[in-house]
């Protein structure tokens, strides 16, 4: 271990840019066709054990740290962190953006907050609009999944928006894709180089706060489900699904044979598993039970003597 985590700039071999990171409480960006470095001190002195790029602005990145914190940076202003959060009790194990969600406004303009995708049938406006991520989830050891607001860099009370507590350390979370199947030129999008048609639609709520404005726009977070494996050394070799709108109880509990060691969503509706025996196996979460229809009755209670209490 050399305690020390880089990004490279890999433009000149590939369209992607990785990330590659270790323990260590610094970050290298190294760009191979000037051979020069890009050197970030987090400020922090321990590892850092999971780093994500924001997926709307790849000039913003987040770190998360065996003391539990959570830092965001801007790569333009490296003096200090944009943000700063103690997450967790112990070590936070991992971080996800949450996905950019639509916007149907018809007022919002195209600028660096934002991307943009043409319409699959080149009508109307022939675009939509994809805010950004301005949510970021992580894990820790504490066993808690944690919902952090990352869209300014006011001071954090350490006070998450979402809590769900699994109970057992999270050690991997991703989101789950939801694929927009139907043909409404609202909700279509050309997302990507191969043309498939991906948006991150859900149902539209009412509320006031800053949370749930980003809800109103079409998608927020009580609309997206992430998928966690917890440790391997736990007995309990599953993959839980959970959705922020419902804390208390799983959406699916997927059982593997052994311990998983990673996880991938292939789609919206299938997941593969690599588990510590060296198994992968894919699963239908359309064949999976629902555990809200697994929970049996839990009171009972008389009707009073005027027949009411029901």
């Amino acid at each position: 271990m050399n305690g020390i985590a880089k990004i490279y700039d890999l433009r000149k071999l590939s369209s992607a840019t990785k990330n590659l990171s270790s323990s260590s409480t610094t970050i290298s960006q190294m760009n191979y066709r000037t051979v020069s470095d890009l050197t970030i001190t987090t400020q922090q002195n321990d590892a850092i054990r999971d780093i994500k790029w924001n997926p709307s602005d790849s000039n913003i990145f987040a770190t998360i740290h065996d003391s539990g914190t959570i830092l965001k940076y801007d790569i333009r202003y490296t003096a200090v962190p944009e943000k700063k959060i103690s997450a967790h009790d112990g070590p936070g194990l991992c971080i996800h953006w949450v996905p950019p969600h639509q916007n149907n406004s018809s007022h919002m303009q195209n600028n660096n907050n934002y991307y943009s995708y043409n319409n699959n049938n080149n009508t109307g406006n022939g675009s939509g609009i994809l805010e950004s991520s301005d949510y970021l989830a992580s894990g820790g050891r504490d066993g808690k999944l944690c919902y952090w607001y990352m869209g300014d860099s006011r001071p954090s009370l350490g006070i998450p928006d979402r809590t769900v507590v699994v109970g057992e350390a999270i050690h991997k979370l991703k989101f789950r894709p939801i694929y927009n199947s139907t043909n409404n030129n609202n909700h279509n999008f050309n997302g990507g180089k191969n043309g498939n048609n991906s948006v991150w639609s859900g149902k539209q709520q009412q509320q006031e706060s800053p949370l749930d404005q980003m809800i109103q726009n079409g998608n927020g977070l009580d609309d997206t489900q992430v998928a966690i494996s917890t440790n391997r050394q736990q007995m309990n070799n599953n993959i839980t699904i959970y959705s922020p709108s419902r804390i208390y109880m799983p959406k699916h509990i997927v059982a593997t044979r052994a311990s998983s060691t990673g996880f991938v969503w292939f789609d919206d509706n299938h997941i593969f598993n690599i588990d510590k025996k060296n198994c992968i196996n894919g699963f239908d979460l359309r064949k999976e039970p629902l555990m809200e229809e697994n929970v049996g009755g839990k009171g009972l209670k008389w009707r009073d003597i005027e027949g009411d209490g029901l």
